[in-house]
């Protein structure tokens, strides 16, 4: 009789013990699974924003960047150094360099002090030029820029091997030199010569107000 209840009662304890470990599994497994949908979800939201800073590296850095994103090169002078900044001018899509066919274009250059110039086309108008050999030039290209102190002068070396000269008013803002522009190397004359489009007035860039 007492073997009997002993065997019944190691029978109940083993029971309520696989019960317990039943539940304790059951818990677990359902923890795990809700701490999966939360690292899950954290990982989306991580990759989001991570997909957000990735396809904002695309675009035209914001003012506010300009002094966050990058610390001076070593090569850059404290003059140049004092250039840095986005400025901005609209173009008449009449002229074929706002690559637009009515209304106007604001044609922006961002000069960030690591010494990349990231210059873009903002359409107001309708869309045109659509064709591949001119595409790369429309809407948003990263090149680089130096000044040249002597001549007071903005330089941005394009991506086409070109290069684009600002000459640097009073106010601190951008005045195209169109001659330089056109003739200032041997590749700018071919590569014009080529009838690749070319500004037709010297564009005064004005300086964002931060």
């Amino acid at each position: 009789m007492t073997f009997s209840c002993c065997v019944a009662l190691t029978a109940c304890d083993s029971s309520t013990t696989n019960n317990k470990q039943d539940r304790s599994g059951s818990a677990s497994s359902s923890n795990d699974v809700l701490n999966q949908g939360v690292l899950t979800q954290h990982d989306e939201v991580q990759h989001g924003k991570k997909l957000t800073e990735v396809a904002g590296q695309a675009t035209l850095p914001t003012a506010s960047e300009v002094n966050a994103l990058d610390q001076p090169s070593e090569m850059m002078t404290p003059k140049a150094q004092q250039l840095v900044g986005r400025y901005h001018v609209q173009i008449n899509c009449e002229d074929p360099f706002a690559m637009c066919d009515q209304g106007n274009s604001e044609f922006i250059i961002n000069l960030l002090p690591d010494g990349t110039a990231h210059r873009t086309l903002v359409y107001m108008g309708k869309m045109t030029y659509e064709n591949n050999d001119i595409k790369s030039n429309r809407s948003y290209q990263k090149n680089t820029w130096t000044y040249d102190e002597a001549n007071r002068e903005i330089i941005v070396n394009r991506i086409e091997g070109i290069q684009f000269y600002y000459k640097v008013d009073a106010h601190k803002n951008l005045v195209m030199d169109l001659d330089k522009i056109l003739n200032g190397t041997e590749k700018n004359k071919v590569y014009f010569q080529q009838n690749n489009i070319a500004p037709t007035k010297a564009y005064v860039l004005t300086r964002f107000d931060h």
